[in-house]
């Protein structure tokens, strides 16, 4: 026999599981930035069903049934309207501008009163936006929600980016590391505004180091590395002689500090003379004749 208390409980967790609760919106949700409570207009469900009901909002994109909705979540819910589409604005707009692979919309924000997200019971969606909603930088852009009678205008603000292939690091790399390798770098399509701000002289990433914690994924920027010393004033130094078909070696001294790629002088005992040269490697330098 179960105790009196048990089976109580038991009966009212099972009442609990197969009580639905009703929620009415609208037929058409775009995720502008998030969708707040408001986007629910009416629901009797309790407030731990309703705060999953509006994460899964927050996380769905597509068409949505109370089937789907009851499955996914664990308990009935009745929806109305019967279907619900989700849009995420970003990929909305993408969608509807026609852009290519490399392009994404980013940093998007309504304009209108309610600027987290848009509710319409409206179907058709259309934009107002030229050519130039193509080209990379911030846009204002009109979407029309309508239907053969009605219409709502809505603006947004975004901004077109183009996506690239930029090295990220494969784990996070302290700024303890004393120098960096290949290995721990990959290349992956990231969102960029200037090129010129990526390392990507991967050969010779054995001459940097770390200045920062970079974590697993970022993008690395020059600014993250700092060259590492391969030459110091008054050490030995290996000299290529380096002319149009030929490169002779010698040994000189090193007048000055130096970091890869910076020309130093070196002073040649053997010959007292003194050369200006390329640092190309630790304690090497290449001197053009």
């Amino acid at each position: 026999m179960l105790d009196k208390k048990v089976f109580i409980i038991l009966f009212l967790f099972v009442l609990n599981a197969s009580f639905a609760c009703d929620v009415v919106t609208s037929n058409t949700l775009i995720r502008v930035t998030r969708l707040d409570n408001s986007a629910v207009k009416t629901s009797n469900c309790p407030l731990n069903r309703s705060e999953k009901i509006h994460k899964l909002f927050n996380e769905a994109s597509g068409v949505i049934s109370s089937t789907q909705l009851s499955n996914l979540l664990g308990f009935k819910v009745n929806l109305t309207p019967r279907l619900v589409r989700i849009y995420e604005a970003n990929k909305l707009l993408k969608s509807l501008i026609g852009t290519d692979y490399n392009t994404e919309f980013v940093n998007t924000r309504g304009l209108n009163q309610n600027s987290k997200y848009i509710a319409s019971n409206l179907r058709s969606i259309d934009i107002e936006c030229s050519n130039k909603c193509k080209q990379d930088g911030t846009k204002n852009i009109k979407l029309i929600l309508s239907n053969s009678t009605d219409k709502e205008e809505y603006w947004i603000s975004t901004k077109v980016a183009k996506k690239s292939k930029v090295y990220v690091l494969n784990r996070d790399v302290d700024v303890h590391n004393t120098s960096l390798n290949v290995g721990v770098l990959s290349k992956k399509f990231k969102i960029i505004e200037d090129h010129l701000a990526y390392f990507d002289d991967v050969r010779n990433i054995h001459f940097y180091k770390p200045n920062k914690k970079i974590k697993r994924d970022e993008p690395l920027l020059r600014t993250d590395l700092t060259p590492i010393k391969l030459v110091k004033p008054g050490h030995k130094v290996k000299v290529l002689l380096k002319a149009k078909n030929l490169t002779l070696k010698a040994t000189g001294v090193a007048r000055q500090s130096g970091n890869f790629e910076d020309f130093i002088d070196v002073y040649n005992p053997s010959s007292k003379k003194k050369y200006t040269g390329k640092i190309v490697d630790f304690n090497t330098v290449m001197v053009d004749l």
